[in-house]
């Protein structure tokens, strides 16, 4: 379930039972095609969201190299459907250049060094970044996102209020009592955690959002697809 709701490819078919072939007895799998068009929509998430490791990229081409009847035309035109096919391109082609001896040009380098920087799941400020993009997006400037950053801070939900004081379960009014008693504690008690939140939002700047976004779009990747 939750691998499922991690791929909007499931999301954008609505019913992932649609892609499931019937196997011996009641088993179920996706076809090899569907199934790669999964791990490659995977693939594209993490690397837009902050970055993935080699292992990554080369589980693609050990898959690839396994299920050698793949029908590439319905895989190309799925991908082209969830927009991620110049993406899919550029990272054929990195494959080539890494595995099979194919041509490597400064988009293929640059992907690279990507990949060899962000470690196994991407660097912690490339995460940051990339939720400032996303917010950016939502908000409509990087100002608005950096405003409702800061505010989500000072005034966090009921929720997740609830988990550092319990006694809001029974006395849900109190929440506002308990920010000032939360500020207070960060001030005093938890100042690191007060001066990484300040690192985090210093990150967001309208500079780093920008690049980011053109890194992102340079390699075929934009947060129009669905999480």
């Amino acid at each position: 379930k939750d691998a499922m709701n991690d791929c909007f490819y499931f999301v954008r078919n609505e019913d992932g039972w649609r892609l499931a072939a019937t196997r011996e007895g009641c088993r179920y799998a996706m076809r090899p095609e569907d199934e790669y068009i999964y791990l490659f929509t995977h693939f594209a998430k993490h690397y837009r969201d902050g970055g993935i490791g080699i292992r990554h990229v080369v589980g693609l081409w050990v898959y690839l190299r396994t299920k050698t009847a793949l029908n590439s035309c319905y895989v190309t035109e799925e991908l082209g459907k969830l927009q991620l096919a110049e993406f899919y391109e550029n990272i054929r082609q990195l494959l080539a250049a890494w595995f099979e001896d194919g041509v490597c040009d400064d988009k293929t380098e640059f992907i690279s060094r990507f990949v060899l920087e962000s470690g196994n799941w991407g660097k912690l400020e490339n995460h940051v970044i990339s939720a400032g993009v996303k917010g950016k997006i939502l908000m409509g400037s990087v100002s608005g996102e950096r405003r409702r950053y800061v505010l989500a801070g000072m005034f966090p939900g009921l929720d997740a209020m609830t988990e550092k004081y319990p006694v809001l379960r029974k006395a849900p009014l109190l929440l506002p009592v308990f920010w000032p008693v939360r500020w207070v504690t960060g001030v005093l008690f938890r100042r690191e955690n007060v001066r990484s939140q300040h690192r985090k939002l210093k990150l967001t700047s309208e500079e780093n959002i920008q690049t980011y976004q053109q890194a992102l779009q340079y390699v075929g990747l934009d947060f129009h697809f669905e999480e």
